[in-house]
């Protein structure tokens, strides 16, 4: 009983030096537990009913600390998101506009123009190629056409040239125009057909015989351009001031061997061409001046 007396006995400190609210004291003079902190109450040893607890004071509570504030690029995009301080929120400024429409646009014409370039140099190219093929074409058929027709005359005048074909067709003009000619009348193509014989006489005397289809057309015009198909030189031609242009098909029959009397000839076959470059350039070219 007297430790209670000195209990009650002491001057309780101010309640702002410890940061706690003072401990209310029961009327029997003993102190009242205080509160644990965990938010239960304790029991009471005596049976009574615990203290309330002393009010917080006002001094001590803690204002509440302002929001951190931003700093560097986020707190700039922050004060242009919020405003300008009026309630009027900053207008956000356009990155590229015009100048960036007038860019692309710029670049859009120039891919444009160079897709056009790109096209056009493309087609002339083959254009060129096209008809560079397109000529070869003709020349390549244009000498297919001469060796033909050649092949066609070998195979019915080589007897003659040769000395090989029988007396009695030899000897009688039609037979021996109608063995050589028969299978080129009436081809337009045809514009001449040469069969050319070398032989010795009974007197050992050279001679040579000459066979035309139309003898009145044998001014022919060589141009150089050509090519040679199994030992058959094919060219080209013009007849009749160049109005007329041909192929030129002709090889040389040599003598069979042993054959004294016959020593060989010539076969040409002359037929209408299909017009390409190198016969238009023929054309155009100017004779050389006789030399004086």
């Amino acid at each position: 009983m007297a430790e209670s007396k000195r209990v009650s006995g002491r001057q309780v400190a101010p309640s702002g030096t410890s940061g706690r609210a003072p401990a209310a004291t029961s009327t029997s003079g003993r102190m009242a537990p205080q509160n644990s902190g965990s938010g239960r109450m304790p029991a009471s040893t005596s049976g009574r009913a615990p203290a309330a607890p002393a009010p917080v004071s006002r001094s001590k509570m803690t204002a509440a600390s302002p929001a951190p504030r931003a700093s560097g690029a986020s707190a700039r995009i922050s004060r242009r998101d919020q405003g300008d301080g009026g309630g009027r929120p900053i207008k956000k400024k356009q990155r590229g506009g015009p100048e960036l429409m007038i860019a692309g646009g710029v670049i859009a014409l120039l891919g444009i123009v160079a897709a056009v370039i790109y096209v056009n140099k493309s087609k002339k190219i083959n254009d060129v190629e096209s008809g560079k093929r397109e000529q070869q074409e003709l020349f390549d058929n244009n000498m297919k056409l001469g060796f033909d027709y050649y092949m066609k005359a070998e195979n019915s005048g080589l007897p003659y040239v040769l000395g090989r074909e029988k007396d009695d067709i030899i000897n009688d003009e039609q037979k021996l125009a109608s063995r050589l000619f028969s299978q080129f009348q009436g081809d337009d193509k045809v514009y001449n057909v040469l069969f050319e014989r070398r032989y010795k006489d009974k007197k050992a005397k050279e001679k040579t015989d000459q066979k035309f289809m139309f003898p009145d057309k044998n001014r022919i015009e060589r141009v150089d351009r050509g090519t040679e198909m199994n030992k058959v030189r094919v060219t080209y031609g013009f007849a009749e001031n160049k109005s007329i242009p041909l192929v030129w098909a002709e090889k040389i029959i040599p003598s069979e061997q042993g054959d004294q009397a016959n020593l060989g000839g010539k076969i040409t076959v002359l037929v209408k061409a299909t017009e390409d470059n190198v016969l238009r350039a023929a054309k155009e070219r100017k004779p050389d001046a006789p030399a004086k």
